[in-house]
């Protein structure tokens, strides 16, 4: 039986830990993730750490089996949204509203931050990524063509938002 799905921060000393499942989840999902295996695959110690410092976990059963993070401007004029980034689970955890539960996290957690909405891009080869974020409430603002390059070729990626005061 499946523990309760708990959601963390790490520290910085587990940035091993971070570093094990992004790498999976680049192998597992390449084009859900701007960046690829065989750059990431080489980052520091002091790289992931950073990383880290944006990211929350779903934890269960003694393990982490998903991830989000939130990316805030620092520049004065566009500070008040950040970027919804890095939204994985583990296939074996997948359809048990996990991937929910971690944007209601951000969502919630949002106006503490002083932001006014959160953006996220989404690849169009990616459907079901699509019908989750509009089920928590994001909304389709615009189609961004050519986006994102994987697999040698050129993907176009939606770009969405949710706002705080919804």
């Amino acid at each position: 039986m499946q523990d309760a799905i708990g959601i963390i921060q790490l520290p910085p000393d587990s940035w091993q830990v971070y570093r094990e499942l992004r790498l999976e989840a680049l192998q597992n999902d390449p084009q859900a993730f701007g960046g690829s295996y065989e750059e990431e695959i080489n980052l520091t110690p002091t790289n992931w750490q950073n990383r880290l410092k944006s990211m929350w976990f779903a934890w269960t059963d003694n393990q982490i089996i998903g991830m989000i993070g939130l990316v805030q401007n620092k520049e004065m004029g566009i500070k008040h949204y950040a970027f919804l980034v890095s939204l994985w689970v583990k296939p074996a955890y997948r359809r048990q509203g996990i991937g929910a539960l971690l944007i209601k996290h951000v969502q919630k957690d949002a106006p503490t931050k002083q932001l006014r909405k959160i953006l996220l891009h989404v690849t169009k080869t990616q459907p079901g990524a699509l019908r989750l974020y509009e089920t928590v409430g994001f909304k389709k603002v615009g189609t961004l063509k050519e986006n994102l390059f994987k697999d040698n070729r050129y993907l176009d990626q939606d770009l969405m938002e949710w706002h705080v005061s919804q």
